[in-house]
């Protein structure tokens, strides 16, 4: 609950722009996120502020989750009209003439996402988001192993029956919940219209007595998407381990820089082509650390 109530901070205290009647009708919803068995999993909706795309928040679609808000992502593009252009590019390329009529998102290995190319329902190819490599076919493997770094994998197939049925549980609480604060056939506000002063006023008690005057404090400024006690933060690319390992070290020290930032500085590409770390080149890891702390951070090989 308190990473949703995080997001929902996120969203409410950025004003955000309403789309005109046009961009509604060239883009009505958010694109959806299938998993590998074809179930909808989760919507992947885009933040504006202004003109500019600030990130994009899944929301999921799935009871599976057990939560509404799964993920809030700032400082990386989502333009899905883009994503969809280039993908076709390259699926030209490697189908020649073989005709598709269904495109679509689908989280090859949660939650990482490809584009998968259809005909009739069947699958004729499926490209890793911005890499556009062909995400391999789904090998046996036993169930308590975990799957490998770029391997195709079902969400849902592979999470047990009792975490889905408590995740289950606990979703019907939540929605209980907030039916007996604002009943659906009287509500107060939109929920789908992100307005904080409307959701205050529908459902803030009308006198609150503040207890405490404190603030979290957090590894870094984007405190909406982590624990207070300790950051994660996943790779960007297949093959950025060690880009997403060095930006959680360095936020630990209070040193915030985007993964695409880090990589730059370790050589290692671009989101678009993106690279792994040299064999045997280990104290680029230390020379970045130093350079972005500007030698505050000493650091030595052992």
């Amino acid at each position: 609950m308190s990473q949703g109530l995080s997001s929902i901070r996120f969203f409410t205290r950025r004003p955000f722009r309403r789309r005109s009647s046009k961009e509604r009708e060239s883009n009505p919803r958010a694109p959806a996120v299938h998993d590998v068995n074809g179930e909808l999993l989760f919507h992947r909706v885009l933040l504006v502020k202004g003109r500019d795309s600030i990130g994009f928040a899944d929301i999921a679609a799935h009871a599976a989750f057990g939560d509404v808000v799964l993920a809030v992502s700032s400082g990386l593009v989502w333009d899905e009209k883009q994503l969809r252009k280039e993908a076709a590019r390259e699926a030209k390329r490697r189908l020649n003439e073989t005709r598709y009529d269904e495109v679509r998102f689908v989280a090859y290995s949660f939650p990482k996402v490809a584009i998968q190319f259809l005909a009739d329902g069947r699958e004729l190819l499926m490209l890793e988001l911005h890499t556009w490599k062909p995400v391999p076919p789904v090998r046996r493997r036993a169930r308590d192993k975990p799957p490998a770094n770029f391997e195709r994998w079902s969400f849902l197939d592979h999470l047990p029956t009792a975490t889905k049925r408590r995740r289950l549980e606990r979703l019907l609480e939540r929605l209980a919940h907030w039916e007996r604060r604002s009943p659906a056939k009287n509500r107060r506000y939109k929920p789908e219209v992100l307005d904080r002063s409307a959701f205050r006023r529908a459902l803030d008690p009308p006198r609150r007595i503040a207890l405490f005057d404190t603030r979290e404090l957090h590894y870094t400024t984007n405190d909406v998407d982590h624990h207070p006690c300790y950051e994660l933060r996943g790779q960007q690319t297949n093959v950025w381990c060690v880009a997403a390992s060095v930006e959680m070290m360095l936020d630990f020290y209070r040193y915030e820089y985007a993964q695409t930032r880090i990589a730059t500085e370790l050589g290692l590409g671009t989101i678009a082509s993106p690279s792994g770390l040299p064999y045997n080149h280990d104290s680029w890891v230390v020379d970045t650390l130093q350079t972005l702390s500007s030698t505050a951070l000493t650091t030595n090989l052992n």
